[in-house]
């Protein structure tokens, strides 16, 4: 997002998981998003614009995770553009050699075509231990098991400079 180009900014936030006939799945809201691009810098989370292999981001989209969402609308995080960080990337223990092969095979092709900077990775020393699940009243949901492997990990990959991270967990198939 260009924050200094004249548009002024709003959020356009939707759910997933829970039904709904717009923002029911992933990424369905994605073209009501930009959309509203054309007038306004947007503020968006991820499942309003990514639809598995499929992103509906656009330059003057500000793309940011749930967490975050709620910490900025509280009051107690700012938000601002960034540009070129130094990436650090976890891969869970549990993931399969094949499918870590595949995830690692484009972590490099992102570094190579996008020119991103991804300074390495760490394979977690434990499981992860991701659940999902559909709790009483029918939203999706789940559970981080073990969130101090995490954490270990994010901390060597910090001490190698990285100034963010991504995460990759192995999901139960059912």
């Amino acid at each position: 997002m260009n924050m200094l180009n004249s548009k002024p900014i709003i959020a356009f936030i939707v759910p997933t998981g829970i039904g709904a006939s717009i923002g029911g799945f992933a990424g369905d809201a994605s073209l009501y998003a930009r959309e509203f691009t054309k007038d306004f810098n947007v503020i968006v989370n991820p499942n309003t614009v990514n639809a598995a292999c499929f992103s509906g981001i656009t330059d003057n989209m500000l793309y940011v995770e749930g967490y975050s969402l709620d910490e900025f609308f509280r009051g107690k995080l700012g938000l601002i553009e960034s540009q070129n960080n130094k990436i650090g990337v976890i891969f869970d223990k549990s993931i399969s050699q094949e499918v870590l092969n595949v995830h690692i095979n484009t972590m490099n092709a992102v570094k190579t075509v996008y020119g991103i900077d991804i300074i390495g990775y760490e394979i977690t020393k434990e499981s992860v231990g991701v659940e999902f699940y559909i709790d009483s009243k029918g939203f999706s949901t789940g559970n981080v098991n073990n969130l101090l492997t995490l954490k270990n990990s994010t901390q060597r990959l910090i001490s190698k400079g990285a100034e963010a991270i991504a995460i990759v967990c192995h999901f139960p198939e059912d």
